[in-house]
C-alpha cells in the first residue's frame, strides 16, 4: 500500500478516535506512532517515541515549573499574598481602576501555583476587599 493510502486510512482512524472522546494529544500520538511503525517498522517507532519523550522531559525550561508551584504555595501559606495585595492597593487604590491593577499584580506575583486556583482565590479576595471598602460590585 502506498504512503498516501496509509495516510488516508490513519486520518480516518484519527477522526474515529476524536469521535470516541479521546484527548487530542493522545489520539495524534497514537496515530503518529502507528503510522511510523507501519511505514518503517515497530522497533524504530518505539525508539523514536522513547527519544521524543525523553527530549520533551529533559528540557531545562520545564525544571522551573515545580519550583514555581512551590514558591506559590509558600507565598500563599505564609500570608505574603494578602500583604502584597494590601500593599498594591495602598499604592494604586486611589486611582481609577486601582483595585483591578492591584488584583493583576496579586495574580502575577502570588497565588500562581495553579491558574484556576489563582483566579478563584484572587476573585474571592477582591470581592471581600470591595465589600470592605464599599465599592459597588457589578
Amino acid at each position: 500500500m502506498s504512503e498516501i493510502g496509509i495516510g488516508v486510512i490513519f486520518l480516518i482512524l484519527l477522526l474515529c478516535l476524536f469521535l470516541t472522546g479521546l484527548e487530542l494529544a493522545f489520539a495524534m500520538g497514537i496515530i503518529g506512532v502507528l503510522g511510523f511503525a507501519w511505514i518503517v517498522n515497530w522497533k524504530a517507532a518505539m525508539g523514536l517515541m522513547a527519544n521524543d519523550v525523553f527530549d520533551a522531559l529533559a528540557n531545562y525550561g520545564l525544571t522551573v515549573i515545580p519550583l514555581f508551584v512551590l514558591m506559590g504555595q509558600i507565598a500563599f501559606n505564609a500570608g505574603i499574598a494578602k500583604r502584597l495585595f494590601d500593599c498594591a492597593h495602598k499604592f494604586l487604590g486611589h486611582i481609577p481602576g486601582g483595585l483591578a491593577i492591584a488584583t493583576v499584580c496579586l495574580l502575577y506575583t502570588s497565588d500562581a501555583a495553579d491558574d484556576l486556583l489563582c483566579v478563584d482565590l484572587g476573585g474571592r479576595r477582591i470581592i471581600k476587599k470591595k465589600k470592605k471598602i464599599n465599592i459597588k460590585i457589578l
